[in-house]
């Protein structure tokens, strides 16, 4: 998925997925079951992290 942009991407809908673009807040809370998705400012998906 990393090189594809967020809008053509498709998650589960049930899924427990929060999507980060540069400079958004997000709060610090851990949630190992959380899949974060970090793009870049033109949307592509740069990298899938938990935490």
């Amino acid at each position: 998925m990393i090189g594809t942009n967020i809008a053509a991407a498709t998650f589960p809908a049930d899924g427990n997925i929060r999507i980060i673009m540069p400079n958004q807040p997000v709060t610090q809370d851990f949630s190992a079951q959380r899949l974060n998705v970090v793009t870049d400012a033109n949307g592509v998906i740069t990298s899938l992290e938990c935490y």
